[in-house]
C-alpha cells in the first residue's frame, strides 16, 4: 500500500491536539498537525513502528471527537456508556424521534454497537454512538424520504419532474462535443450473480433531469392550447398562446400557479446561453412549473438545487407538488407568503459544530491546507431567500470547529431547499469551493446530525462531513 505521511497544524478549540493523517491516494484530504507527536506517544516500545495496541491507541487519537463525546456524556450517567433508557432519552429529547422510540433504540444498538458484550447488555459505547451519528439514521436527510413515499397516482401536472435540456451536449451549445452518455449515464456493477446492476449517475434520474432558462426572460413550452381550444383569461393566456418559440415575461405568480395546477409547463434555457450555463430553477418551482430543465453537464448551485429537490421520494425523478400548487383555485402567490393559508412561519436554527476530513481545493498545491468556513443558504419564495455563514477556521481541514448558530425564518417550508456550502477562505480573492450538500426543508431531521458532503459535480466524498445541530420551531402566525 502507498506510504503514509504526516504534517502539522494547530490545536482545536477544545484544547486537544488537532491531529492529521494524510494518506497518499487519488483524493487527498486537508490534514492537521501534531500527528507525528501522537505517533511518537503511541510508540511505547520506541521501535519507530506501531504494533498491536500501539496502533489502536494512535487510531483512537486520530479519530477522537471531543464534541461528540460531550453530547454522549450529557446523557450518560457514568460517562462511559448509554443504557437503553439513556439512549431513548437522547433520541426523544434531541433527535425528536417520537414513534416506537424504545424499539428504534434497540435496533440502532444492535446495528451500530461494535462490542458484542455491550450489545448483549443493551448498552451503547462511545464508538457505537459515533457510528450511529455517522449512519443514515444520524444523517440530516430523513432516511424515510430516501424511499418512494409519496402518492404516485395523481395527474402528471401535480408533480415536479426532473428533466434536462440538450442532454447530448457535454460542453457549450455551439462547439462542444456530443455524446449519448447523457441519456444513458449509468454505472454497471457486478452483483453476486455476476449480473450488471444499473445505478443512477449525477442525480435523481438523468434522463429527466431539469433543464434551463434565461434570468427573467423565459422560454415556455406548454401543453395548453395543444389539442384544446379552451381559452385562459388574463396575462397567462396572452403569454402562453404564443407558445414556446417566443420570449415572454413570467406571468403574475398566482395566475401562473393556477395555470400550472392543471397544465404542464416546461421551462428551458434561452438560446443565448451558448455556454450551457444554468438559470435559477427555484423561481419556476415556486409557481408550480413541472419540467424545469437544466444543463446537467454544468455543475454549480443550480444543479445542486435540482439534485436536492429530487433527492427525496426515492430519487425517482417525480416529487409531488404542495397541495396549494395542485389546486386550480389556489390563492397562493410566492410573492405573498401570507397567501399560504396554514401555519408558520418557522424558525430554523442550525448550529454548525465541526467538520471532518474536508477535501482540498481542486488543483491546489500538495502542501495546501484549507481555511474552511460554512455557508448555509435557504432557497425558496422571495421572503425565504437567505444565506448566513460562519467565521473561517485557519489551517484546519481535518477537524475544524465553529460552534456557531445560524438562524433563519421560513414562511413556505414546502418549497424551501437548504444548501450547505464549505469554502476555503481567501482574503485576497474569491473564496474557493470545497464541498456542498442540498436537501428539501421538509427532509431535515432535527437534533445532532451529520451532513455528508458532496463534490461540485454531486459525487460523494466520504468521509467528509459536517456535524450540526438542527432545531425547528413554529412561530406565531402574524396578524
Amino acid at each position: 500500500s502507498p506510504p503514509v505521511r504526516f504534517k502539522g497544524d494547530t490545536a482545536n478549540e477544545f484544547g486537544t491536539p488537532s491531529l492529521g493523517l494524510e494518506k497518499q491516494r487519488e483524493r487527498d484530504f486537508t490534514t492537521l498537525p501534531q500527528a507525528l507527536l501522537s505517533l511518537q506517544m503511541a510508540d511505547r516500545s520506541a521501535s519507530g513502528t506501531l504494533e498491536g495496541e500501539e496502533f489502536v491507541l494512535f487510531y483512537k487519537a486520530l479519530t477522537q471527537r471531543d464534541e461528540v463525546l460531550g453530547v454522549f456524556r450529557a446523557f450518560s450517567r457514568d460517562g462511559k456508556k448509554l443504557t437503553l433508557l439513556e439512549f431513548v432519552d437522547f433520541l426523544q429529547q434531541e433527535q425528536l424521534e417520537r414513534e416506537n422510540t424504545q424499539e428504534l433504540a434497540m435496533e440502532l444498538m444492535a446495528r451500530y454497537e461494535p462490542s458484542e458484550t455491550a450489545r448483549a447488555r443493551h448498552v451503547l459505547s462511545v464508538d457505537g454512538f459515533l457510528l450511529y451519528l455517522r449512519s443514515p439514521e444520524g444523517s440530516i436527510f430523513n432516511p424515510a424520504h430516501g424511499t418512494l413515499y409519496q402518492d404516485m397516482t395523481q395527474p402528471l401536472c401535480h408533480y415536479f419532474i426532473s428533466s434536462s435540456h440538450n442532454t447530448y451536449l457535454l460542453e457549450d451549445q455551439l462547439r462542444g462535443q456530443s455524446s449519448i452518455e447523457g441519456y444513458i449515464r449509468v454505472n454497471c456493477e457486478q452483483t453476486g450473480a455476476n449480473e450488471p446492476q444499473t445505478l443512477g449517475g449525477y442525480s435523481s434520474t438523468e434522463i429527466y433531469q431539469p433543464a434551463q432558462n434565461s434570468f427573467w426572460l423565459l422560454k415556455v413550452q406548454t401543453t395548453q392550447l395543444i389539442g384544446s381550444r379552451r381559452q385562459i383569461g388574463g396575462p397567462v393566456g396572452e403569454g402562453l398562446a404564443r407558445l414556446g418559440s417566443h420570449h415572454l415575461r413570467l406571468p403574475p405568480g398566482n395566475a401562473f400557479a393556477r395555470h400550472n395546477a392543471g397544465q404542464l409547463t416546461r421551462i428551458y434555457p434561452s438560446g443565448l446561453r451558448t455556454d450551457s450555463s444554468n438559470y435559477d430553477p427555484q423561481e419556476m418551482w415556486n409557481v408550480g412549473c413541472q419540467l424545469v430543465a437544466l444543463n446537467v453537464q454544468t455543475a454549480g448551485a443550480e444543479m445542486d438545487l435540482s439534485d436536492g429537490l429530487f433527492r427525496q421520494n426515492g430519487r425517482c425523478g417525480y416529487v409531488l407538488k404542495p397541495a396549494f400548487l395542485r389546486d386550480a383555485g389556489t390563492a397562493f402567490d410566492p410573492d405573498d407568503p401570507r397567501s399560504r393559508a396554514e401555519g408558520g412561519p418557522w424558525r430554523l436554527a442550525i448550529q454548525v459544530i465541526s467538520g471532518q476530513q474536508l477535501p482540498k481545493v481542486a488543483n491546489s498545491k500538495p502542501s495546501a491546507i484549507v481555511d474552511p468556513l460554512v455557508r448555509v443558504e435557504i432557497h425558496g419564495v422571495p421572503a425565504d431567500q437567505a444565506r448566513r455563514e460562519t467565521q473561517y477556521v485557519e489551517n484546519n481541514g481535518f477537524n475544524p470547529s465553529w460552534g456557531e448558530t445560524l438562524p433563519f425564518k421560513v414562511h413556505v417550508p414546502e418549497l424551501a431547499l437548504v444548501r450547505f456550502v464549505v469554502e476555503d477562505y481567501d482574503k485576497a480573492s474569491r473564496n474557493d469551493f470545497v464541498a456542498q450538500f442540498t436537501l428539501p426543508f421538509a427532509s431535515l431531521k432535527s437534533g445532532y446530525r451529520h451532513v455528508h458532503l458532496l463534490s461540485k459535480d454531486g459525487t460523494a466524498i466520504p468521509p467528509s462531513s459536517l456535524f450540526v445541530h438542527v432545531q425547528i420551531t413554529e412561530l406565531p402566525r402574524p396578524e
